[in-house]
């Protein structure tokens, strides 16, 4: 109950924050996925079933906002962070800004092959440089600002007993 009030209530603020500010703030396409940020640190912090679950949790509730292909990236990127987290020292705050970047451009390619290439046909280069690699950077910087304070967050719960 505790995971799904904490976890939960994070990413409906996300959802909130990213579905009304962010497009009245950020410039063009490139603004920072609240959303699939908080599904890799989960993901990375307590494994790919976690990662997976929350992110098609919050895939099904972003494409009730409008957004069509986030049920089917959204698992696949929570579980694939999930899946680093036995390699990777949770301590380390470095490595999952790297990984968060690398996700980051997974899904901005695998949205660029089923929306706008099918939809609106953009050039290949002009979204890569232009939309994804913008987008997958300014994911990485609020990933290294976010997951120590999550991370910490984490531990202290861990050692009063109120893991999950």
């Amino acid at each position: 109950m505790k995971e799904i009030s904490y976890r939960g209530g994070l990413l409906f603020v996300a959802l909130i924050i990213q579905t009304s500010l962010f497009p009245r703030v950020c410039h063009a396409y490139v603004c920072p996925d609240l959303i699939l940020i908080l599904i890799c640190i989960f993901g990375l912090l307590r494994g790919s079933k976690k990662g997976a679950g929350w992110g098609l949790v919050a895939g099904f509730f972003q494409d009730l906002m409008g957004l069509n292909t986030n049920i089917i990236i959204k698992p696949l990127l929570g579980f694939l962070a999930g899946s680093i987290e036995g390699k990777i020292y949770k301590s380390n705050i470095w490595l999952p800004p790297v990984i968060m970047f690398l996700l980051s451009c997974s899904a901005g390619i695998i949205n660029y092959v089923v929306r706008y290439e099918l939809l609106f046909n953009l050039p290949w280069p002009q979204s890569f440089f232009n939309i994804i690699l913008p987008g997958a950077f300014l994911d990485s910087l609020v990933c290294f600002v976010l997951y120590p304070i999550l991370y910490r967050i984490e531990g202290r719960w861990y050692r009063l007993g109120l893991s999950y």
